[in-house]
């Protein structure tokens, strides 16, 4: 079965297509999702378990990851993390995890790896 990619973007993405237009040049659309972390947050959106082979956590409309701080709190890490299947790699579209989403991804069961945080089996 072909590797699937989780695609989150925060809520301000939404009004800027290029910055998605420019993430689907290096990921098959036919083999990644695209869901707000907004949405995700507010549970609006469900997110299949154990699916995806990576989760790529978008920067925000300003190149920084301040909404994605805000909005991914321990609740939604876990549905994120669920999301993953054993394997599969959770990374930000500006490096490494860092600060509070990086001890979120280890309290919820991820461990640091040279791809970014992995779901171990």
């Amino acid at each position: 079965m072909p590797s699937r990619t989780l695609i989150i973007a925060p809520p301000s993405v939404a009004a800027h297509p290029e910055q998605l237009n420019s993430v689907y040049e290096t990921h098959d659309r036919a083999a990644s999702d695209l869901q707000m972390l907004d949405r995700i947050a507010a549970g609006l959106a469900s997110l299949p378990p154990s699916t995806y082979g990576t989760v790529l956590l978008l920067t925000d409309a300003a190149g920084t990851s301040r909404e994605s701080h805000a909005l991914l709190v321990r609740d939604v890490m876990h549905k994120i993390v669920a999301a993953l299947r054993v394997g599969g790699v959770f990374t930000s579209q500006d490096g490494a995890l860092q600060g509070a989403e990086r001890t979120e991804a280890i309290l919820a069961g991820l461990v640091e790896s040279a791809e970014g945080m992995t779901k171990p089996a």
